[in-house]
């Protein structure tokens, strides 16, 4: 995505694993934008980067529960 964006000037918003300082792994969302000058170059990117781990860990319980419910009402019929 990343090369994407800087092939193309493209704003970039992606979600991806990232490893921390202390070994961990977790998610993050990352989102650039391009600065451009008055002739339409790009010329600097800003952005910025958010801890999303909680997110992700919530929607994939959430996933397992809705799995487990839909086994549970298919055994019922």
């Amino acid at each position: 995505a990343w090369e994407r964006a800087l092939a193309t000037g493209a704003s970039l918003d992606a979600e991806h694993r990232m490893r921390t300082a202390d070994g961990n792994v977790c998610w993050m969302r990352t989102r650039a934008y391009a600065w451009r000058d008055p002739d339409g170059r790009v010329v600097r990117w800003y952005g910025w980067s958010e801890d999303i781990d909680e997110r992700v860990a919530a929607e994939r319980e959430q996933r397992q529960l809705a799995l487990m419910a839909r086994a549970a009402v298919d055994g019922l019929w």
